[in-house]
């Protein structure tokens, strides 16, 4: 089994990487934007480079190439690399500066409280936080009018 180091669309340190396992059915080079599980997560990241043997014993699988061929040539990926360690950022914030338009997306959450079904309990302690101050401010708003 080969495995991918992975620069991450999250914060990380200059130069970190994750590593994650490369399913059969993609062929993966440096370079593609990928998507992959991240925590609880699903992200974008950019594969730096191919390894044989991963950081970590379990990894989790690359879950689809976002674009069929490598957005990031070789001579980029050095500029990558010079950006991250010059500037102090994370290797995809460094990378997603070389993508081209419109590349790099991110997920938008929207959360709405008309017809939600939803049990406070089975939400996480931030997420029942959040739902109880707009359901609040909600009362607020119509109190007030």
């Amino acid at each position: 089994m080969h495995y991918a180091e992975v620069a991450v669309d999250a914060p990380s340190a200059p130069g970190r990487t994750f590593s994650y396992s490369i399913p059969n059915n993609l062929e993966i080079q440096a370079g593609h934007l990928i998507e992959i599980p991240f925590g609880r997560r699903t992200l974008q990241g950019i594969v730096i480079n191919l390894t044989p043997l991963p950081q970590f014993p379990e990894t989790k699988p690359i879950t689809r190439l976002i674009y069929q061929i490598p957005i990031v040539d070789p001579d980029r990926m050095k500029l990558i690399h010079w950006i991250s360690h010059y500037y102090i950022c994370s290797l995809f914030e460094a990378g997603k500066l070389t993508f081209p338009t419109g590349a790099h997306t991110r997920q938008k959450v929207v959360i709405t409280l008309n017809g939600a079904n939803y049990t406070i309990a089975d939400l996480s302690m931030p997420q029942q936080k959040l739902m109880l101050t707009l359901e609040a401010e909600k009362e607020r708003e119509l109190n007030w009018l």
